[in-house]
């Protein structure tokens, strides 16, 4: 299974921006942050808990996620015939965030439930 951030669209849709949210992401919480991460199914035991008898368990383990939203700010720039940038103002949009995978930062839950005693 494949999971992907959750992000507005002006964040998913231009490249640059992507890096620097990636990049606040990872600098607000100390962690890998990336866009995508893909779970396996594995019956491998990862972490330990104890099952009452009659009882079935689980164990779910999972990535943890980092929000970040506010505005993001545009530099306005005009190209003059001899390809010099003059800034000529800023665009602020609001609204703009979303979650990142935190590539390096593992949870788990786990529960049981009475399933009944078998002969």
């Amino acid at each position: 299974m494949t999971t992907e951030w959750d992000v507005s669209g002006k964040i998913e849709a231009d490249a640059e921006f992507r890096v620097q949210f990636l990049a606040a992401l990872q600098a607000k919480f100390g962690a890998q942050v990336t866009h995508t991460h893909i779970t396996e199914k594995s019956d491998e035991i990862e972490a330990q808990m104890n099952v009452p008898p009659g009882h079935e368990a689980y164990i779910n383990k999972y990535k943890g996620g980092a929000y970040s939203g506010g505005s993001a700010v545009w530099y306005k720039y005009y190209v003059t015939p001899n390809h010099d940038y003059i800034l000529v103002g800023t665009y602020i949009e609001t609204n703009q965030g979303g979650w990142g995978i935190m590539s390096n930062v593992t949870s788990y839950t786990n529960g049981s439930y009475f399933k009944g005693f078998y002969e």
